[in-house]
């Protein structure tokens, strides 16, 4: 099980997991990466067992290389996004519970496409308002090349792989999030623009929505910073209500039926880049999970619950909970981590 990006709660007590290559993905293409798969944990089974789930009507099982992902308990839909060779999209699942807790199965409904998802863009997904809305972060401004940022085809692309890392250092804003329809039997119902009312990004990161479908948040890794939007009933677009800062750098973000903000965080931003500049100059990465609390006042309380040194799973990107277990998971390193609350 090489990566555990990201975590979603869905019903019966089940957590899902994405797993997938993406270091090769990324770096030398998505047909040189291990394929990947969606994996759950049901918790009133076994808290430890992790098991594959079952894939039906998905074309390309051999190159499937999750990401970013989303479950909507309103509509019993996942929503992946997802990096193929020829393509960088979303995949759209419907989520059969009914051999739960044994196995769950997965039946592919659509692939949502757009030219404006760059190769390897794509970052995480949320259902809007319903079925048939999505919000999307793109996290490179860019895009890497088609067999990976290591193999450029041209100058330009040689150009903008470099541009990279000094765009990030000095905080310059060209990743966006996306509103996007899509309906499987009307192709022409696919479109996808920059969400009216967003701003820009340095990059935007993990996305999520809270249960009445009233909110968006949109974490900016490199300005640590979680973007707090009102969503229109009217048109789905965006209005600006606050910026919730962050003590660490955060990737994916997770909003929680309490209300709550889960986080998975990365504390040494310097140690993921020299990681992957130089493969491994730093083999254990630190990580963790933060909470945020909104207060009875409308302020924002952070607590760090978790912050591990790195040695048993390096980088963390996705964090949940359940009761006093916590999960963390890594975009590139093997396994899921399993800590007990501290209390």
């Amino acid at each position: 099980m090489v990566g555990s990006e990201d975590f979603a709660i869905g019903k019966f007590q089940n957590i899902f997991i994405t797993q997938g290559d993406l270091h090769s993905c990324f770096n030398h293409g998505s047909l040189n990466a291990k394929p990947g798969n969606i994996w759950f944990i049901n918790v009133k089974r076994d808290k430890e067992d992790i098991r594959k789930v079952n894939l039906q009507g998905y074309p390309n099982a051999e190159n499937f290389h999750p990401h970013g992902m989303y479950i909507s308990n309103k509509t019993d839909l996942l929503y992946v996004t997802n990096h193929v060779q020829t393509y960088s999209g979303v995949e759209i699942f419907k989520i059969d519970y009914s051999n739960s807790p044994d196995t769950i199965t997965l039946l592919h409904q659509h692939t949502l496409k757009s030219e404006l998802f760059l190769p390897y863009a794509p970052n995480d997904v949320v259902e809007g308002k319903g079925k048939g809305e999505l919000y999307i972060t793109m996290w490179l401004p860019f895009g890497y090349p088609r067999g990976g940022r290591k193999h450029p085809e041209n100058i330009e692309q040689s150009i903008k792989k470099n541009l990279m890392m000094p765009l990030n250092v000095f905080g310059i804003k060209l990743t966006n999030v996306y509103y996007c329809t899509w309906n499987k039997d009307d192709l022409n119902e696919n479109k996808c623009v920059v969400a009216k009312g967003s701003q820009n990004y340095g990059m935007a990161n993990g996305i999520s929505i809270n249960t009445k479908r009233t909110n968006l948040f949109v974490n900016d890794v490199t300005f640590k910073t979680i973007h707090k939007y009102a969503i229109s009933p009217v048109d789905a677009s965006l209005s600006h209500l606050e910026k919730i800062s962050l003590d660490y750098p955060a990737d994916n973000i997770e909003f929680m039926e309490d209300g709550d903000l889960v986080l998975g965080t990365m504390p040494h931003m310097y140690k993921l880049a020299m990681n992957d500049l130089q493969a491994g100059i730093y083999p254990a990465v630190p990580g963790g999970m933060s909470r945020i609390y909104l207060g009875d006042n409308g302020t924002y309380t952070t607590r760090h619950v978790v912050m591990h040194k790195g040695d048993k799973l390096s980088q963390i990107s996705a964090a949940t909970s359940w009761g006093e277990t916590i999960y963390l998971g890594s975009p590139f390193n093997s396994g899921v981590l399993m800590c007990k609350s501290p209390q």
